[in-house]
């Protein structure tokens, strides 16, 4: 198999990995946006949740003697949104790291994918060379094929010159040890 061949494999190859590393980059993508838009559900409930304990805290951290005795929302209430509350500070969090590493192998897949761009151009440049250079040969093969026909014409020429002379049988085996 020639070099030409086996680069042409090389890049067949190489452009079916960076498809199928830009269907995954497109897979993570999607995954990323899904896990952003959970993210943006989880920091408007949290939002809102902080809209109804706020109220709660403001009236909390008043001072005894300030504050009014009556409460709109009961004291059990608040000790469940605050638990709720905390369990949406933590799901944030779980959120924002798989959103993190998710961006973090999106830039790894980019990387890789500039890469295999990079290494499949230089193949294809390695194989224009070596297409060049293959040209070039045949060039030679049939100049040298040319040449060849021409000695061969010469020595037929020149067998025939000797052969008019009678002297043809004793240079007949110089004349064919020289073209072998």
């Amino acid at each position: 198999m020639d070099r030409a061949a086996i680069l042409a494999q090389k890049i067949e190859f190489l452009s079916n990995q960076n498809k199928s590393l830009r269907e995954m980059l497109a897979e993570t993508e999607k995954e990323t946006e899904k896990i952003a838009n959970q993210a943006k559900e989880e920091t408007m409930r949290f939002t809102q949740l902080l809209e109804l304990v706020l109220p709660i805290l403001k009236h909390v951290s008043k001072p005894k003697e300030s504050r009014s005795i009556q409460c709109s929302i009961p004291t059990q209430t608040n000790v469940h949104e605050f638990i709720y509350l905390h369990k949406i500070g933590e799901s944030l969090e779980k959120f924002m790291d798989k959103l993190n590493e998710s961006y973090m192998e999106k830039a790894k897949d980019e990387a890789l994918i500039s890469q295999l761009d990079e290494n499949s151009t230089k193949l294809i440049s390695e194989s224009a060379v070596l297409q060049s250079r293959i040209e070039s040969l045949r060039n030679q093969k049939a100049q040298l094929e040319s040449s060849i026909s021409g000695l061969v014409i010469k020595k037929r020429l020149a067998e025939s010159h000797l052969y008019s002379y009678g002297d043809y049988p004793a240079f007949l085996g110089t004349f064919d040890n020289i073209y072998k």
